[in-house]
């Protein structure tokens, strides 16, 4: 009897995870044909969430067709990112949704970023963020392991309606799903002094009943259909593993963010090139004790991470005031320098700044490159694609970072 019950038990996760794949990769039926709708949607009979069909170009196309890019870029580097080659070369980018930025009201701030979950045996195992750029006229990619652990948990819990649509959106620190009427919390971002207070979960409560009062706004959610393969292109067998050459990308160590982001960022740096053991408290109490923290007694600048390492370790970090130069990039990561720079995401009061390193890039043409950045938000790096060195995006989440300035 006790045989029956563990069997109907792994019948039905079986099931529970079939439909997990179904709901949370499909927002829309997709295909790559070139005159069809970018979305044919199936419409959620839910009055109070309902799918939308305003996604101006087909997302999940270039969804397909940067995994295959990479696949064939990247090689055994896949596992830098997190992913091993079994896996990286087998994984198929499922169908995108729009992650929300919503404000304190639950008015949408941004709608243009879509996540891409990446499946392998019925399983998410990472995702694509895309986002498009107006002003400069180009779509931002990245590819990594961040999210996938969060999608697999987010329907194997019962506090949820699934079935009639969910709703993936952040405010502030946190990123939520949300049925209309409960909200569960997904990713809840380290918060220090330069960032806004976090968010309660009345506040989520608050944007839920917001959501589900706006019977006549149109969102695009997370529902079901049989499958999104056929907006997959499918993968040649066995890609040529491209041998890595030195330590391109740089593996730099994870340092958990506990406090300032920047510091663990450098920590990560430090700990790499000169083999210390800095953590964030550490690292963070050490520059307070030798006056490197902005002057004031306030967070550092990157004029005070340059000048601690050069004090501290004969480092010879240089900063610089915009975003390195792509010939800056390959010399720096060449003489095993990774970068750290300052990005900013979002526009007036709700601007915030993240210290993100790149690790490592790849050449793909004169105007096109690839590169690994580290978010100390997440233990493994992430890809991006740069067709231009001065507008350099890394899509996370409803984030769209952009890089202003570096050391290294």
């Amino acid at each position: 009897m006790s045989h029956m019950l563990c069997k109907e038990c792994v019948d039905e996760r079986r099931l529970n995870m079939k439909k997990l794949i179904s709901l949370v990769m499909s927002i829309a039926m997709i295909f790559c044909v070139g005159t069809a709708p970018a979305f044919a949607v199936e419409m959620n009979d839910n009055p109070s969430i309902k799918i939308s069909a305003n996604c101006s170009d087909d997302i999940a196309c270039l969804a397909a067709q940067h995994l295959q890019m990479m696949k064939e870029q990247l090689g055994d580097s896949c596992t830098a990112i997190g992913f091993a080659p079994d896996v990286f070369y087998n994984m198929t980018a499922s169908t995108p949704f729009t992650v929300y930025t919503f404000d304190e009201e639950g008015r949408i701030i941004t709608d243009d970023v879509y996540m891409s979950p990446l499946v392998y045996a019925d399983k998410v195992v990472g995702t694509i963020g895309i986002y498009y750029d107006s002003e400069a006229s180009e779509y931002h990619y990245s590819l990594g392991t961040p999210y996938a652990t969060e999608l697999n948990k987010l329907f194997y819990s019962t506090d949820l309606d699934a079935d009639s649509g969910l709703v993936i959106g952040r405010l502030g620190d946190k990123l939520f799903a949300t049925d209309g009427a409960n909200a569960n919390i997904l990713f809840e971002n380290p918060i220090d002094s330069t960032q806004p207070a976090p968010i309660s979960e009345t506040q989520i409560e608050d944007i839920c009943a917001t959501i589900k009062a706006n019977a006549d706004q149109q969102y695009t959610t997370i529902t079901a259909i049989e499958n999104a393969e056929s907006a997959n292109l499918t993968a040649s067998a066995g890609y040529e593993i491209q041998p890595r050459l030195g330590p391109n990308p740089i593996p730099i160590p994870h340092v958990k963010q506990t406090g300032v982001c920047g510091i663990a960022a450098w920590a990560s740096v430090l700990n790499y090139r000169f083999d210390t053991s800095y953590t964030n408290a550490t690292l963070a109490a050490k520059m307070i004790d030798g006056g490197y923290n902005n002057g004031d007694g306030g967070n550092p600048n990157m004029t005070d991470y340059k000048n601690f390492a050069n004090g501290t370790h004969s480092a010879g970090c240089v900063y610089i005031s915009s975003p390195p130069s792509f010939s800056t990039v390959t010399s720096a990561i060449g003489a095993i320098k990774p970068i750290m720079g300052c990005w900013s995401s979002g526009t007036g009061s709700d601007k915030e700044y993240h210290a993100i390193v790149i690790t490592g890039y790849k050449k793909n043409s004169s105007t096109n490159y690839t590169y690994y950045v580290k978010n100390p938000w997440y233990d493994d790096a992430t890809t991006i694609t740069v067709t231009s060195s001065s507008n350099v995006v890394y899509v996370d989440g409803s984030y769209t970072w952009k890089l202003l300035d570096s050391v290294y």
